[in-house]
């Protein structure tokens, strides 16, 4: 059961919230002034905080720096009665999470803010575990790579003592191995620092999960490269060149009589056949590597633009966002067998953040893969369409011919908490909405029904002159 610390010098007040948020099932600590706030704060580690912003001694402010700095994950709400708007933008700003006026007439208020803000605080911590787990797959797997590397090179440096077709194919092995380790190694390091990005952290969990899919088909390459070093003929070439060199004085007497000796020109030839079959098979696992190794580094150097962008609006050229979008989920474009079909109309300029209108992109996209999911290759069909609507706008519009969306649940789709999925929280939707908002845009959805497919339209303000001279500014 959640635990709450309510502070507040108006003991009919915290009695209030005590009772109600207990028969909400939470668990409920009162402290009638800030210094016995943070003593029981000190004790109790409560999962959220309530604090009022006018106390004698120790005032709600100095209540919401303490425990900043103590346990900056814990969420605090201020709750107060002055109503001056400067003293809202005073504890945002020290790190309070949300603020309510007094007198709260309407609980369910209150109730709203806690569970907002505690399932905020869940899923950072569950984001925060998820990058720690995949940080330490990714070190795990980079370890086995350099391992696997160093197999390679031994078992190459072995062969160099055989005929000289084999020793050029393991020491162009040893080499390709050697720089795709080191790119992975590259791309493994930028991953995880920009995972760590603020206000990434939804695009970098979906790159984290696209690269960990490349890297498990590169793994696939990897082990059919060391079986194809490890079945190598190289101990049957040295045994035929140990008898060769022990017969060096009557090898014509030893070839055409000898009975081993007759069999080994058809021996070479046999092997020279097994050979170059090998060396074809190699090149191709060797080029599929580094088909694999570019889209990782062509997926990274995205979300490191990203990554290193402030979230002001901006001029921003909407075709490109689009393209960047679509390299970001194209490894599960790709796994998921959707086709893509661009129609860019026009190519418009919008005033927008990059940042927030990357991850509407990014999960309308995602959305439409798994509406699709489950369904035959040839109905796998995603179309994004860029145009300027007469009222001078520029709009984008994400098409997908996946299972659809049931006419009584359309004007649902963005309400908070809401989903059509199983296992999911309703949250990206109701997000997309609320940044396409902040953007001074909208996000509209449209389906004829159930089997019909979804289309989902951003609409956004087109950049002025001033605007298009920052186009793509970055920090």
């Amino acid at each position: 059961m959640p635990v709450i610390l309510t502070i507040d010098d108006e003991r009919a007040i915290r009695q209030s919230f005590r009772h109600f948020l207990e028969d909400c099932d939470y668990d409920v600590l009162e402290a009638a002034d800030g210094g016995e706030g943070l003593e029981i704060f000190r004790f109790e580690q409560p999962d959220l905080v309530l604090v009022d912003l006018r106390m004698p001694k120790i005032d709600g402010l100095d209540v919401l720096a303490s425990v900043r700095e103590t346990s900056p994950d814990t969420p605090i709400v201020v709750i107060s009665g002055t109503g001056v708007i400067g003293d809202a933008v005073e504890a945002l700003r020290l790190g309070a999470w949300d603020f309510l006026l007094k007198p709260v007439k309407d609980l369910s208020i209150l109730l709203h803010t806690v569970e907002r803000c505690l399932e905020r605080a869940r899923l950072i911590r569950e984001n925060r575990a998820y990058q720690q787990e995949l940080e330490s797959k990714v070190a795990l797997r980079t370890r086995e790579l350099a391992e696997a590397n160093r197999h390679a090179i031994r078992t190459a440096r072995a062969l160099r003592a055989g005929e000289a077709q084999i020793r050029e194919i393991n020491r162009g092995l040893e080499e390709r191995v050697a720089e795709r380790t080191r790119q992975l190694e590259a791309a493994q390091a930028e991953l995880v620092e920009n995972a760590q990005r603020v206000g990434m952290a939804n695009i970098a969990a979906g790159t984290l999960h696209n690269i960990g899919n490349i890297l498990n088909s590169v793994n696939v390459s990897i082990e059919e490269l060391q079986n194809a070093v490890r079945g190598s003929k190289i101990r049957g070439l040295l045994k035929a060149n140990e008898m060769i060199r022990n017969h060096i004085g009557d090898l014509g007497s030893f070839f055409s009589v000898h009975p081993r000796g007759r069999l080994i020109p058809e021996y070479f030839k046999e092997l020279g056949d097994i050979l170059t079959a090998d060396q074809r098979m190699l090149e191709d696992e060797l080029r599929y590597l580094g088909t694999k190794v570019a889209m990782m580094r062509d997926v990274m150097e995205t979300q490191k633009r990203y990554a290193d962008l402030t979230q002001t609006r901006q001029g921003a050229p909407v075709v490109d966002l689009v393209e960047d979008a679509l390299r970001l989920q194209g490894p599960a474009l790709q796994r998921h067998d959707v086709d893509i079909l661009r129609d860019y109309r026009d190519h418009p300029v919008c005033l927008t953040s990059k940042v927030k209108l990357m991850f509407v992109l990014n999960h309308l996209i995602s959305n439409g893969i798994e509406a699709m999911e489950g369904m035959g290759r040839a109905s796998k069909q995603l179309t994004i369409q860029v145009l300027t609507t007469r009222d001078d706008r520029a709009e984008i519009r994400v098409c997908d011919t996946g299972h659809g969306i049931p006419a009584d649940k359309l004007d649902r789709i963005f309400s908070h908490g809401f989903t059509t999925k199983p296992k999911r929280q309703g949250f990206g939707l109701h997000t997309s909405a609320n940044l396409m908002t902040e953007m001074g845009g909208s996000l509209q959805v449209f389906s004829k029904g159930p089997d019909q497919g979804a289309e989902f339209v951003l609409a956004l303000p087109m950049a002025g002159e001033s605007d298009k001279s920052t186009v793509y500014l970055e920090t």
